[in-house]
């Protein structure tokens, strides 16, 4: 069974912290990490030619190997976060060309489009993998070329939730575009409030009689948040945690978190650090009128190595 991180029963935001262990051996560099902020995208005139691009990049380039389709669209000095690959568009192409590196599937369920990112949330399956992966991979497009690529996944789970949902069903379509930038700042609102804060009122943000969650581990509704800080102590704690247990001496340093999304959708990336570990957590919400009505996540372990320099913001 994964390791289950205790602050994450907390919120349906970060409400399970799961770490899987297929993926603990991946390694990731803890450098460059960013202070807390919204992440501001370059602004961009066709957000759907991006989306084009970069979805051409990986149904021809990762999926089927067309190193020319590589060449074309991804920049030679490309920037690579996921730790298990290299920088460059050369580091690119050669793992694509090395037969040992698995075989890739996507299923895309979600595009979102932020300024010069576009955000996918996807079904992978890996050739050697026993179970399909939830991902969300972040591409940043820059004069129509992929220049910077983020990623984290998470092995799916055996059964849906108590709820009867998965990582990756649910509402797909965009809306409200208008009140993109409106909702980002509500969301990272919600997070200072409850996580670095500990104030229990950022829970109103979400609408108790609406809100669907995908985590594994959690029904739909607010109830079971509340529960889980049942026994913690309103002291301060880092976006990605609860306030501090009652029984510990402090609660860790804040950390990095960066806030995108497109209309209705909203997806915040964070670093958690507790109790000896670091996890990498992903977390999209739905909002509808300006409440958070839906929730998935995704989490995986950040290990102390990396085949590249760029950590994992």
């Amino acid at each position: 069974m994964p390791a289950r991180h205790p602050t994450h029963l907390v919120l349906a935001a970060l409400a399970l912290l799961t770490v899987p262990p297929a993926l603990a051996g991946s390694g990731t560099s803890p450098a460059a990490l960013l202070p807390a902020t919204v992440t501001t995208a370059a602004p961009t005139a066709m957000p759907s030619a991006n989306a084009a691009l970069v979805l051409r990049l990986v149904r021809d380039g990762l999926e089927r190997r067309d190193t020319a389709t590589v060449r074309r669209l991804v920049a030679p000095d490309y920037r690579e976060h996921d730790p298990q690959r290299a920088n460059g568009r050369a580091a690119l192409l050669a793992a694509l060309c090395d037969p040992a590196t698995p075989r890739v599937r996507y299923d895309v369920i979600r595009t979102l489009v932020d300024g010069d990112l576009v955000i996918l949330h996807s079904r992978v399956t890996l050739t050697g993998t026993p179970k399909p992966l939830a991902a969300f991979d972040i591409y940043r497009v820059r004069d129509g070329q992929v220049t910077e690529h983020w990623v984290n996944r998470q092995p799916n789970a055996d059964a849906p939730n108590p709820s009867g949902r998965t990582l990756l069903d649910g509402e797909t379509r965009v809306t409200d575009s208008a009140l993109t930038a409106q909702n980002k700042a509500t969301v990272k609102a919600f997070y200072t409030r409850l996580f670095l804060q500990g104030d229990l009122s950022a829970l109103q943000t979400i609408d108790p009689d609406t809100y669907l969650q995908h985590n594994p581990g959690f029904a739909d509704g607010v109830d079971t948040i509340r529960r889980a800080f049942g026994g913690m102590a309103a002291a301060p704690a880092a976006p990605g945690h609860a306030a501090a247990p009652a029984n510990t001496a402090a609660a860790p340093s804040p950390q990095p978190l960066a806030v995108s999304g497109e209309g209705n959708f909203v997806l915040v990336r964070t670093v958690s650090s507790f109790g000896g570990g670091r996890s990498l957590v992903y977390d999209l919400f739905r909002l509808h009128s300006g409440r958070i009505v839906e929730h998935w996540d995704i989490v995986s372990p950040v290990p102390a190595t990396a085949s590249n320099s760029s950590g994992v913001f």
